[in-house]
């Protein structure tokens, strides 16, 4: 969409397709009923520490936050940067094999604390991976696959198993912390500005306990994230 004042912008860019649905969320309920309360929703009151702990804790996942000082940016760069940032660490992460069961962005209200929540279903990995490669009747790619890992030493095959070549071979990273604490985290899809601040220092937080702790400085971005709303 052309920007009237710049036609060189696409002022759609930072419109997040959760924000469109939003829209018609909250439009259908107003064509439903016109209640003024639809635009003053009530302020929600943060959860304490301990509360955010047991909730978490409840959950029986691992939750990690990345914590990094807010890139000193205005908030319409800001924001598809730590949204660009999310996503290439959750893609990261999913590729490694580690399930992620949500995510999140959080600001404190000073704008001086950014956080990036991952909540892992699957955050410890067994030490081999397994890897498939193409049915054997393909055989230019097949016979280049056998040859790839006949004399791997550190792996296991290839053997047959149904139509395929499949070899295991150790897995890179078992561990999602390791991974989230090591310089593989620069090879992802990042920010520029929020690459530059997380190659200068963040901090990793890892389980309920240790995520509890940002209750003092997100707390209402943690609340809105353990009880969830359109």
């Amino acid at each position: 969409m052309i920007d009237p004042t710049d036609p060189d912008r696409n002022v759609a860019a930072v419109c997040a397709a959760e924000n469109v649905a939003r829209l018609q969320h909250y439009g259908r309920r107003l064509l439903a009923d016109s209640d003024l309360a639809l635009f003053f929703p009530s302020d929600r009151e943060p959860l304490p520490a301990a509360a955010v702990r047991e909730q978490l804790a409840s959950r029986e996942t691992t939750p990690i936050a990345i914590v990094f000082e807010t890139p000193d940016i205005v908030d319409d760069q800001l924001y598809p940067q730590l949204d660009k940032s999310l996503a290439g660490i959750e893609s990261g992460l999913s590729t490694q094999g580690f399930e992620v069961f949500r995510s999140a962005i959080m600001v404190d209200l000073t704008g001086e604390t950014a956080v990036l929540l991952f909540e892992l279903s699957t955050a410890d990995l067994p030490a081999v991976e397994r890897h498939e490669g193409p049915p054997v009747s393909v055989r230019e790619h097949a016979t280049g696959f056998f040859e790839a890992y006949v004399d791997d030493e550190s792996c296991i095959g290839p053997f047959l198993d149904g139509d395929r070549y499949v070899v295991e071979r150790p897995r890179e990273w078992t561990d999602a912390a390791a991974y989230l604490d090591s310089e593989a985290i620069f090879e992802v899809g990042l920010g520029v500005h929020v690459e530059d601040v997380l190659a200068d220092d963040y901090d990793l937080l890892v389980g309920s306990d240790e995520v509890a702790g940002l209750a003092d400085t997100v707390g209402a971005g943690l609340t809105d994230y353990l009880d969830p709303r359109p």
